[in-house]
């Protein structure tokens, strides 16, 4: 079940079925006790990519050297500056970590029980 938590409208989904969630709009997926498939897809355009990567350069900014970033700009030397940025330490090693420890595995599947998971976090 999806709903779109704005106006908290369930749609019941059938085998085949889509919903279309436009860029960042809220929504919660509730599986009920069956075998559900999820395929989520992102379409960029240009000015959505751009945006995508000031977003991430101005989190980078604040989070890794505490300054507050005041430009959204996708054009322009801002723009280019927090491109070259946003790459250069995108790929740094201390980003792949706090990755990983965000992405901490909890559960496993249980080999015996076809259903059933184990924790890995006691």
């Amino acid at each position: 079940m999806l709903y779109d938590t704005s106006y908290r409208v369930p749609y019941d989904l059938e085998p085949g079925q889509m919903v279309y969630s436009p860029t960042n709009a809220p929504h919660r997926v509730e599986n009920e006790d069956c075998l559900n498939i999820s395929l989520t897809l992102d379409f960029l355009t240009e000015p959505i990519r751009r945006a995508q990567i000031v977003t991430l350069a101005n989190g980078l900014l604040r989070h890794r050297f505490g300054w507050q970033p005041h430009s959204r700009s996708v054009q322009g030397p801002p723009y280019w500056t927090k491109a070259v940025l946003q790459k250069a330490l995108r790929n740094g090693s201390w980003i792949r970590q706090a990755r990983l420890a965000r992405r901490a595995v909890e559960f496993r599947l249980d080999r015996a029980a076809p259903g059933a998971v184990v924790d890995l976090i006691t």
